[in-house]
């Protein structure tokens, strides 16, 4: 009677070992790949891209959240950068910048545009007439269309995903060509501004 007992607890024993030793391993290959972690933190605002305001009223943002493949999100920096004002009509730009424990950076905008409670729909409608990017995907130039009747003092600045400015460029023309290939590929930020006012959009660069 005591052969089937001790088989059965030698097959305990042997699978407690290997559970053990699989725990184990995958512990260690995550501590290798968290050791030579080169994954940004993923940001989630919590909200579309861009969110509407109505003008004159307090605005409260919504908190972003954010993950890591390998940090708890307690050990990921997360700042916000906001040039909000509720009080004066226009779009506006909150930016997001997250920091992992490894150094990765991450950068997500949240664009608010403040408009009059009286037909927000029909502000919306005509937001892009303002500014337009094209081509996009670029090969390194682009046209910068600018829907505005007074240009003074207008800018297109141009930044990475780091939030790192790149490029910054005075605007005097109805279109503009913008030229970014000297710098690498991958997603640009444009952003025009004036009056304290921006417009942003984002361009691809090939």
């Amino acid at each position: 009677m005591s052969k089937p007992k001790t088989i059965i607890c030698w097959r305990f024993q042997f699978l407690l070992f290997t559970c053990l030793t699989f725990l184990c391993f995958s512990n260690s290959i995550y501590a290798q790949s968290c050791e030579h972690d080169t994954v940004p933190p993923s940001i989630n605002l919590n909200t579309e891209d861009t969110v509407f305001h109505v003008v004159n009223s307090e605005y409260f943002p919504t908190r972003a959240t954010v993950t890591d493949n390998c940090s708890d999100s307690t050990n990921v920096s997360l700042t916000v950068n906001s040039n909000v004002n509720p009080y004066v009509v226009g779009c506006y730009q909150e930016y997001h910048t997250a920091v992992d424990s490894s150094g990765n950076r991450s950068l997500k905008i949240r664009t608010i545009c403040v408009r009059s409670s009286l037909d927000l729909s029909a502000k919306v409608v005509s937001e892009d007439a303002l500014f337009q990017v094209y081509p996009n995907p670029t090969s390194g130039t682009f046209q910068a269309q600018i829907g505005l009747e007074d240009r003074e003092g207008l800018e297109v600045v141009v930044k990475n995903m780091l939030g790192e400015t790149v490029e910054r460029f005075d605007l005097v023309d109805e279109q503009n060509l913008i030229d970014i290939g000297s710098q690498p590929s991958g997603m640009y930020i444009v952003t025009l501004r004036t009056n304290g006012v921006g417009y942003v959009r984002k361009v691809f660069l090939k």
